[in-house]
């Protein structure tokens, strides 16, 4: 077969209707198991793949759902990719996903691509810069989830770690080991302002107030979330003079 083949050389082939043919390619459908795959044994065979934009279009509805994270090269992002996109196909729904690279600019770049994807909705890792993507989201009235941070004037659904918490057990932890001058490596400058870095560094000095030990500025290092820009900060902790607890495990 020279062309592309349809639904209806495979109903041909497989002696039924081409509606048949339609509802062998969706879950739960009400074929039979064996005519089902009786039917998609013959579209391997042909190298059929069925058209889900068609579809989309022929249902009035979105066949996909946007996934936007800040950095794809980050194994926490890149799991969370791999679980909804597994969850999204048991569902019948394909994964658009894109990061923003904590650049304004792209996030509403990708957030508008989205949109004119006409995805049925996104989960959105917010970079946090811009306000612009929210408004996007807003006008084309778009579902939306935040996943892992989101800014303080987000009020829709969310699914977060509680990062203030892990601020105040990690502070926690260290007094309980000893320490009493604890230095915390934040982000770099730009990034500090970051919801999750905020809140980790707020839960860290809070469990150290409350233990009365002294805990400034000066015993914040910004660094980076990168092992080079965390090798930079510790080099100017030790070319300061900063006093700070040092112990082996």
């Amino acid at each position: 077969m020279n062309r592309k083949p349809t639904i209806r050389d495979i109903a041909k082939r497989a002696g039924v209707s081409d509606t048949a043919v339609s509802l062998a390619f969706q879950t739960n459908s009400r074929l039979s198991e064996k005519t089902r795959e009786r039917i998609l044994a013959i579209a391997r065979e042909l190298n059929y793949f069925p058209n889900r934009t068609a579809r989309a279009l022929r249902s009035g509805g979105p066949v996909s759902i946007g996934f936007i994270v800040t950095d794809i090269t980050d194994p926490f992002y890149s799991r969370m990719i791999r679980s909804a996109e597994r969850i999204a196909l048991e569902c019948g729904y394909n994964l658009l996903f894109a990061e923003s690279n904590w650049d304004p600019d792209k996030e509403v770049q990708v957030v508008s691509s989205m949109i004119e994807s006409r995805v049925l909705g996104v989960l959105m890792c917010f970079c946090e810069k811009t306000p612009k993507s929210m408004t996007l989201i807003e006008q084309s009235k778009l579902h939306v989830i935040a996943v892992d941070t989101y800014p303080s004037s987000y009020h829709g659904p969310y699914v977060a770690n509680d990062v203030e918490s892990a601020g105040y057990m990690a502070a926690e932890h260290l007094v309980s080991v000893g320490s009493r001058h604890p230095v915390f490596f934040n982000a770099n400058e730009t990034m500090s302002s970051f919801s999750s870095f905020h809140l980790l560094l707020r839960g860290f000095s809070k469990y150290l107030r409350e233990q009365g030990i002294v805990f400034g500025d000066s015993s914040v290092v910004n660094s980076d979330i990168t092992i080079e820009g965390g090798i930079q900060g510790f080099s100017r902790l030790l070319s300061s003079g900063q006093r700070f607890t040092e112990y082996s495990v």
